[in-house]
């Protein structure tokens, strides 16, 4: 921003006093446990809990809102669990499983293969933008795909 004369320097060089790099929750999702329940507590609902198959499922999810998502995920949860744990029912669909029809775990989706390898698409290219915080030279090599191809991917599923 200072290079495009968007941002003072002079302003830029007060205000960086210190630099905090923290990783998108895709990386450290060993957090997602002590997060949920900061959540819990701070929406006055600290004897909830999150059952294993739901942890497994939030665990394995990409995350694109980072914690803030996570938040709304917990305050969505909590406002829809009748019991002291929340499970996958509680989740959204994208993060748990499918709630209708035949399940993931039974290893017949409920949706075509069409849907299925397009949602596949989207998880890999979102994980592999956060990880290599969106440079899209290192994410396009990391999934061995032309960077071309990285922008006309990212475009068809609104991630950029």
């Amino acid at each position: 921003m200072i290079h495009g004369n968007e941002f003072r320097e002079d302003l830029f060089y007060r205000l960086n006093t210190m630099t905090v790099n923290i990783p998108p929750l895709l990386e450290r999702s060993e957090d997602i446990p002590e997060l949920a329940h900061h959540f819990f507590v701070a929406l006055e609902r600290p004897q909830l809990k999150i059952t294993e198959r739901a942890m497994q499922a939030m665990k394995s999810y990409s995350w694109p809102g980072n914690i803030r998502e996570l938040r709304n995920v917990i305050e969505r949860a909590i406002s829809l669990v009748e019991a002291d744990a929340i499970d996958v029912d509680q989740l959204p669909e994208e993060i748990g499983f499918p709630k209708t029809g035949k399940t993931k775990m039974s290893g017949i989706p409920d949706t075509t293969l069409a849907e299925e390898m397009a949602s596949l698409e989207k998880k890999l290219l979102e994980r592999a933008l956060a990880q290599t915080k969106k440079n899209m030279v290192k994410a396009a090599k990391t999934l061995g795909i032309s960077r071309s191809t990285l922008y006309e991917k990212c475009r068809r599923y609104e991630i950029l």
